[in-house]
């Protein structure tokens, strides 16, 4: 399994971010290291202070799962290296 580096996914328009889990890999779903799964941590404004005291958050993919968060937040998907469909509906909602 390769590593993913951190890419700051904010967006930088929208208000609130959302994923909605339709389906995920049997191994995205036995997973206890976290393969595959939406990751959190801080915003990347080069803080140190706010970096060190961010809680880092995971969120493990699950069929019917609708996951909702600041847009603000930092995020990234770890990849899994298996051969099964991953399907999920995102989007962001911003002001009108």
């Amino acid at each position: 399994m390769s590593a993913l580096a951190w890419t700051d996914a904010e967006a930088a328009e929208a208000w609130l971010n959302a994923v909605y889990y339709v389906e995920a890999p049997q191994a995205v779903m036995a997973s206890e290291r976290g393969d595959g799964w939406l990751h959190f941590a801080p915003p990347a404004y080069g803080n140190e202070q706010l970096e060190r005291h961010w809680p880092r958050h995971r969120v493990q993919p699950r069929p019917g799962r609708l996951v909702l968060f600041p847009s603000f937040s930092s995020h990234h998907v770890t990849p899994v290296g298996v051969d099964e469909n991953r399907t999920a509906v995102t989007f962001e909602v911003t002001p009108a």
